[in-house]
């Protein structure tokens, strides 16, 4: 699980903790002060163990952010020494936008941003490809039981009464009389010989 933590200005906890949801719903393990900090830790030693421990650091970037002084700009500052270790090829922070600013270190202004305006969910979109994750929003397919492998869902006719069921070396499953069509992914570790099924009434 990919962990991912969330830099920003206080004036942005709103988008902030959204973000949070949204990338811990996706199936990251995000990281903000607010939610992850525990009653009597040590705040800066937290906050210094987390950002050496991310896959990612996402600065959210707004035009408050880039003029303030304080914790945004110094969680920042630790981010770009972490980057200047590692390869030139890794991506590591992920400049987030959440409205027209310029960010004024060099080193993000060398990077490719993600937007969260006009459209929040195009910017959600692109920061979960990057980090190699998607939204779930349909349930999952089928499954063959004591099998991983997906069921195409058959169509809307009906198995009859005397139809024959032709299952196939390899799991392919037909029915004849062409009154109704299903198959299965085919295994091909699946030796058994063909063999057929005749329905009848209970």
């Amino acid at each position: 699980m990919k962990k991912v933590f969330i830099s920003y200005a206080r004036e942005d906890c709103k988008v902030a903790r959204k973000l949070y949801d949204d990338l811990k719903a996706a199936g990251t393990e995000p990281w903000m002060d607010e939610e992850n900090l525990l009653v009597g830790q040590k705040w800066k030693d937290g906050v210094r163990k987390a950002i050496s421990e991310s896959d990612y650091f996402l600065a959210l970037i707004s035009s408050t952010a880039v003029e303030k002084k304080g914790y945004f700009q110094s969680e920042l500052n630790k981010a770009l020494k972490e980057l200047e270790e590692m390869p030139p090829d890794e991506i590591y922070i992920l400049p987030v936008r959440i409205d027209e600013c310029v960010p004024k270190h060099e080193m993000l202004q060398d990077l490719h941003w993600a937007d969260l305006f006009p459209s929040y969910e195009s910017g959600l979109r692109k920061i979960l490809m990057t980090i190699g994750h998607t939204r779930k929003t349909t349930q999952p397919a089928a499954e063959v039981p004591g099998s991983s492998e997906r069921v195409k869902k058959p169509d809307d006719k009906k198995v009859r009464q005397g139809d024959t069921i032709i299952i196939n070396a390899g799991g392919d499953v037909n029915f004849a009389k062409d009154r109704a069509e299903a198959s299965i992914v085919k295994d091909s570790k699946n030796s058994r010989p063909p063999a057929k099924l005749r329905l009848f009434s209970g």
